[in-house]
């Protein structure tokens, strides 16, 4: 597994393209599209080789920093909904204040865990505590369509109603309740251990500035997540290295486009800021009522990207006539 990393994926997949060009009798130019973290890895194939790439499409911002899931980044993903929320006379109405709930069922939860049984299909129990509900609650909102749940669940929740709880996890293949470690998550930190920054358990904690949020409560609910230990896992090269900034910037001038959702949890459209490398021929679009990974889950994304890497160098992508409605909607909570 220490030898899962952005570098040696890239020289694998450039080898297979090489591979793929010997096959077919000649050398063409390829395509990438990568989604999450493979728009960084999309990016080192273009750092690496870009006389080999025609058109790339970053499905997210690719994750410049890792890791990329601390409380910074997770409590704005939270601000972005529960403003969000604040700004719909239906949801206030409905819902009341969902972030003053949100804090104080995860005061609650610290305090004593609650015992939950999905009536509604198994029948299992389990017991739920703070940080459970804190990090199913954030990977629920990887997924657009729970993003408009989450006050309503909030609200349920408060009011010991967890079937629509049970109804999140479902939505993400939450099926035993036991927190494991993913393949996923092992080949994440195979990469973060050797390329990312290390993070101490102070300055991971130091990120909790918000007041609402900086208490000794929510701090101990976080500090479960702090798990740069790992790091010194055998199976990985040992802590973080820290590499040291680059000095410049290099330019990238392949034709690149950005789709990013206005409520990506986890590479918000913003996060392209954070770029190493300047794309001089970069068009962004963020669609402002989706989250993460627009590709499997808008038919207009998918048109979009058709289009752009038919005809990227011909026409301003940004009159495509999808874009026209989907530039307008809005999130609406449910």
């Amino acid at each position: 597994i220490s030898s899962y990393s952005t570098s040696q994926l890239a020289e694998d997949l450039l080898e297979l393209s090489s591979l793929m060009s010997l096959r077919q009798g000649y050398h063409q130019k390829i395509n990438l599209l990568g989604v999450s973290y493979g728009s960084r890895l999309a990016l080192e194939l273009m750092q690496k080789a870009p006389e080999r790439i025609q058109a790339a499409v970053f499905d997210a911002a690719p994750p410049f920093n890792l890791p990329y899931t601390g409380p910074s980044l997770v409590i704005a993903a939270f601000e972005k909904i529960f403003t969000a929320c604040a700004k719909q006379a239906s949801c206030t109405k409905r819902y009341g204040k969902s972030k003053s709930k949100f804090l104080s069922l995860l005061k609650k939860l610290q305090k004593k865990p609650q015992l939950l049984s999905n009536h509604a299909e198994d029948g299992k129990a389990f017991l739920l505590d703070a940080n459970l509900f804190l990090r199913y609650s954030f990977q629920a909102i990887y997924h657009a369509e729970n993003i408009a749940l989450l006050p309503s669940i909030i609200n349920d929740m408060e009011q010991n109603r967890s079937q629509s709880f049970f109804k999140l996890l479902a939505s993400t293949n939450k099926s035993s309740y036991t927190p494991k470690i993913p393949l996923n998550r092992i080949t994440y930190f195979s990469v973060a251990c050797q390329e990312g920054k290390y993070i101490s358990k102070s300055n991971f904690l130091a990120q909790i500035t918000q007041p609402a949020w900086n208490t000794a409560a929510i701090k101990e609910i976080f500090s479960l997540e702090w798990d740069w230990h790992i790091c010194g896992h055998p199976i990985f090269r040992g802590k973080a290295k820290n590499p040291a900034p680059s000095s410049s910037r290099k330019k990238i001038s392949i034709p690149t486009l950005l789709l990013s959702g206005e409520f990506d949890p986890v590479l918000p459209p913003s996060s392209i800021k954070n770029s190493p490398v300047i794309l001089t021929k970069l068009e962004h679009v963020v669609f402002p009522s989706l989250g993460h990974g627009l590709f499997a889950k808008s038919p207009c994304a998918r048109l979009v990207i058709s289009a752009f890497l038919q005809s990227h160098a011909k026409r301003p992508l940004l009159s495509h006539p999808c874009l026209a409605e989907e530039l307008k909607k809005e999130l609406v909570f449910k």
